[in-house]
């Protein structure tokens, strides 16, 4: 069959290696690779008009639920009653103040004044909106992060954008669905980890500021970007310590130091390590409890402490190996978010959000050309878990006795899985193993 030449080094699918290795470029590409390649090509945006039409009918549902029945199944009701407290002086983590919720107010004082704004609307509202803006910027970080860490421009096609849209879903829907911060705190720590990539020091710091100030916990990841990035420290340090002292600008600093006061306090209480499994954290520690280890505090402490510095010590060493700054965010975005998830203190079935991008970036790049079988098979496992436990959750009234421990199951899949790609070689995902003129017969 006659074969089309073409001397135009710049397209992508004319430029490709020879298949003898011998590196030097070659455009000889046939008419016939290069219909099946415009075949391919065609299914990608209906694949990814799919995956949007997937997530915006799950949305609508979300939002027409959370209008309709503003206190079922969501949080937004404890961020909004906290904000009214804080505007009226009271005490928002007093549990013996009567209120239309019994769950606490978690989170540190400057949360409560960011949110005052949400009490000028009436809670049908004000939980869409804050459903939404949590929504943008989980979404504006998977834009930056896709593009600036890992894939990368080259990859990120429309096929890979609608399989990792579908992909991140499972995960995210609970967040999304009850209003937790989880979305959008996971949302800045990806905006972080794409500015450290393009030398934003200023921006990192700022959302890394805000992912914190919510969560405590994303402290891991913020640590282990400081290993190899130290000049992010002190901008961090300064976002710190205006979002702690803001409050004290904008109240009384006598109820502001209270506010704090009560807060540290009920975070030194916070402790369901000997509650029933089924009520307890989704965290490695209900693990050895269901082996039947019973690990007393301080030796469960001294675990969070090793396999925080197990991270750190991965980390480091790409630094000696020279990693490129796309990897090494990822390696602290990862193994960051697994440890909050296994090792972190209050891990709950929502907090599983934050492992969705880890976990939908690692099953995508386990089954590119050239990756072991061992990848596939971890993620495999891990994305089995994870569905079996939403559908046990949403079907049977069982799930909290499943899910206490599958959770954690698959994100130890999912950390196995990732210790040992952020150890091994990196991998060229840009070499394919079907080269261009394979696809069609020699001239």
């Amino acid at each position: 069959m006659p074969s089309l030449s073409t001397r135009e080094p710049q397209s992508r699918t004319a430029l490709q290696s020879r298949p003898d290795g011998s590196g030097e470029p070659s455009y000889r590409v046939s008419a016939a690779c290069l219909a099946v390649r415009n075949q391919e090509n065609a299914g990608w945006p209906r694949l990814l008009w799919l995956a949007v039409g997937i997530w915006a009918t799950v949305l609508v549902v979300i939002l027409i639920r959370s209008y309709l029945y503003p206190t079922r199944n969501t949080v937004y009701p404890i961020f909004a009653t906290a904000a009214r407290e804080w505007g009226q002086g009271v005490d928002m983590y007093d549990l013996t103040i009567p209120r239309d919720h019994n769950e606490r107010f978690r989170y540190a004082p400057i949360v409560a004044v960011a949110l005052t704004p949400y009490t000028l609307l009436p809670d049908e509202v004000g939980g869409v909106i804050w459903r939404l803006f949590n929504l943008g910027i989980c979404c504006a970080g998977a834009v930056a992060f896709t593009y600036c860490v890992f894939p990368g421009p080259a990859r990120l096609n429309g096929k890979a954008a609608a399989v990792l849209a579908l992909l991140v879903l499972p995960l995210s829907i609970g967040s999304i669905n009850n209003a937790q911060a989880n979305v959008l705190v996971v949302g800045c720590l990806l905006l972080a980890a794409a500015a450290v990539v393009q030398r934003r020091w200023t921006w990192s710091a700022a959302v890394l500021a805000v992912a914190i100030l919510f969560k405590i916990y994303p402290l891991s990841v913020a640590g282990l970007l400081l290993l190899v990035r130290p000049r992010l420290g002190w901008r961090l340090g300064l976002a710190m310590a205006a979002g702690l002292l803001a409050p004290f600008c904008l109240g009384d600093p006598a109820y502001v130091t209270q506010s704090y006061a009560s807060w540290i306090g009920q975070l030194a209480a916070d402790h369901r390590h000997d509650w029933p499994m089924e009520n307890s954290y989704r965290d490695f520690h209900v693990l050895t409890r269901a082996v039947g280890l019973s690990l007393p505090d301080a030796g469960y402490q001294a675990l969070q402490l090793l396999m925080a510095a197990l991270a750190a010590t991965a980390v480091v060493r790409g630094h000696v190996q020279r990693w490129s700054t796309a990897r090494h965010a990822r390696a602290a975005f990862d193994l960051g978010c697994c440890w909050i998830v296994l090792f972190g203190p209050a891990t709950e079935n929502c907090t599983y959000a934050l492992l969705a991008p880890t976990a939908a970036l690692a099953t995508w790049e386990a089954f590119q050309d050239g990756q072991p079988v061992w990848k596939r098979l971890l993620m495999i496992a891990a994305a089995a878990v994870f569905l079996g436990t939403m559908l046990i959750m949403m079907l049977t009234p069982y799930g909290k006795y499943v899910s206490c421990v599958s959770m954690p199951l698959a994100g130890l899949l999912v950390l196995i899985e990732r210790v040992l790609s952020t150890l091994a070689p990196a991998a060229d995902l840009t070499k394919s193993s079907r080269p261009v003129e394979a696809l069609a017969p020699a001239a």
